[in-house]
């Protein structure tokens, strides 16, 4: 089965008596649906258009915050993908670089400030971990037993350039900052799921794969000359910091001095959407193949 029906009442904590963080969480899903459902539709934007917009996000922010109350391993999970001490603060702190970037393009902020909150979001995970110690929070995700090593390593690729994907689209626009959050808080609702045996580590997977892929949708938002400069970057951080093992800190200030001069000397692509459109099925036939072997 993929879901164990069955188990749903364990949802039901004595930490969240009057069932806050629930709703919450209901709030957020339901936003995240409207706001992709107007991208998608559109086809060219979530429609942050207003204040009542913007003021949605405190949904989100309260979201992460409210996940404290609950009481949880303190260690990692050697087996099953489940929340622990070090992942909630990572998530927490991913969290609110998404809302406070969007929150930066809706009223107009410089885009020195949303690469300043990149490196502080870097800082404050380099410190947790460095607290913590208790392994990579998402390349060392779990496994079920019978995924070939080859899907393994090729699924921890894949989260791997999505994580530089996420931080590069803090520069783009505001759907571009506010789309990562998407996956970021859904990932921590999965792990529940399997933590209450709701759902088994390969449904994690693969629905946390689908929760970063529908990001490609932004790509109809974005100015093209910006997903010219995005892939590029993705491929050269990729490069410095996985095959020359160069520092994280200093990969990224090389990516954001390119961004900065690109900003400086703009340029104009022509296109049809015809392009992106090919572009969006191409990633997506790629990926979606990618997480069904995990089902093989």
């Amino acid at each position: 089965m993929i879901m164990n029906i069955e188990n749903i009442k364990k949802l039901m904590t004595k930490e969240d008596p009057f069932h806050i963080h629930k709703i919450l969480g209901i709030i957020s899903l339901s936003h995240f649906a409207f706001r992709y459902y107007n991208l998608i539709y559109n086809f060219n934007s979530m429609n942050f258009n207003t204040n009542n917009d913007i003021y949605m996000l405190s949904f989100h922010f309260l979201l992460s915050t409210s996940s404290f109350q609950f009481i949880i391993p303190k260690t990692r999970n050697k087996s099953n993908p489940m929340i622990y001490p070090e992942y909630r603060l990572h998530n927490l702190i991913f969290s609110y670089r998404s809302i406070i970037c969007t929150l930066l393009f809706y009223y107009k902020f410089s885009i020195i400030y949303n690469i300043l909150i990149c490196y502080l979001t870097m800082i404050g995970a380099d410190i947790i971990t460095y607290y913590y110690k208790d392994g990579t929070t998402i390349r060392n995700i779990q496994f079920e037993s019978n995924v070939t090593d080859e899907t393994k390593k090729n699924i921890k690729i894949f989260n791997s350039k999505m994580q530089i994907c996420a931080t590069l689209f803090m520069l783009g626009n505001i759907d571009s900052a506010f789309g990562p959050l998407f996956a970021i808080q859904l990932s921590s609702f999965l792990m529940t799921l399997v933590r209450k045996n709701i759902i088994k580590t390969k449904i994690w997977h693969f629905v946390y794969g689908l929760s970063l892929m529908i990001n490609v949708f932004i790509n109809y938002s974005l100015r093209f000359d910006f997903i010219i400069f995005h892939f590029i970057s993705v491929n050269l951080f990729s490069y410095l910091r996985f095959t020359k093992y160069y520092n994280k800190y200093l990969c990224w200030t090389i990516i954001y001095v390119l961004f900065l001069i690109y900003r400086l000397y703009p340029f104009t692509i022509t296109y049809d959407t015809t392009i992106k459109t090919i572009f969006l099925i191409r990633y997506l036939y790629n990926n979606l193949s990618l997480f069904i072997k995990l089902f093989i």
